[in-house]
């Protein structure tokens, strides 16, 4: 058995058939940790915060508790967990989980072959006439490029009603294209399929955005190093008035 003082950092490498319980201090038990295969545990103690680290056969971590400790075992609460899964031999994650255990925060992730994130899912879980529920509330895609680059972004926001009722959703679609005359990409931007804004790049610090609205109109603004000096107005692609800004 090992007491950790409070305050002071701690962290423990768990041998094979090495078995220890850690505890809070002046508190019963709390852990029992065991090495199965060789293969490490890692727990770190730093004030009131325990963070227990668990591995697979092949040392790829598995999961992440982090636990508020106080005077008694019995009063320490689970914070957050961190869960990750592995495809085959890789050494990157396929997918994620992570659970805010205060808030009932869910934020599930998937990862391509190179680390990046394609998918995002944020939910709420919470007990809903006496049953469990996962809630989504925001789902985010991403599509890279053969050199890592954002493509595509899309993002649905879901919205309920007090009895977590669907009631609709909104998605946004961000379009980037990387050939343009500008450091950052040129940019389309979609609500629901419908195309809102437009960034088109003149050279590497004057950029065009295009607002579109209904009726065919749109207000195609220039900036120049941050600062707007053109609004140009205009109807089914005819300029109808200009303002110049000094």
């Amino acid at each position: 058995m090992h007491k950790f003082l409070p305050g002071i950092p701690v962290i423990l490498f768990l041998l094979p058939s090495l078995l220890f319980s850690q505890t809070a201090a002046g508190s019963e038990d709390f852990f029992e940790s065991y090495a199965a295969d060789g293969v490490p545990a890692v727990v770190s103690v730093a004030g009131e915060l325990l963070t227990r680290r668990t591995y697979d056969d092949s040392y790829r971590l598995k999961a992440v508790e982090t636990w508020q400790l106080s005077g008694t075992a019995e009063t320490a609460v689970l914070l957050r967990t961190l869960r990750y899964e592995y495809e085959g031999n890789a050494q990157l994650a396929a997918a994620s989980v992570a659970v805010d255990h205060r808030t009932g925060r869910e934020i599930s992730k998937k990862f391509d072959k190179y680390g990046s994130v394609i998918e995002q899912k944020d939910s709420l879980v919470e007990t809903l006439q006496g049953e469990l529920k996962k809630i989504p509330e925001r789902i985010q895609r991403t599509d890279y490029d053969s050199e890592n680059r954002v493509t595509t972004m899309t993002i649905i926001r879901f919205r309920y009603d007090d009895a977590a009722v669907l009631k609709g959703q909104e998605t946004t679609c961000r379009k980037f294209t990387y050939d343009g005359k500008g450091k950052l990409p040129d940019t389309d931007e979609y609500k629901d399929g419908i195309l809102e804004k437009r960034i088109v790049y003149t050279d590497e610090s004057t950029y065009v955005q295009s607002l579109f609205f209904d009726d065919g109109y749109e207000v195609r603004t220039t900036f120049n190093n941050g600062s707007k000096i053109m609004d140009r107005f205009l109807k089914n692609g005819e300029e109808i008035r200009r303002k110049t800004y000094e």
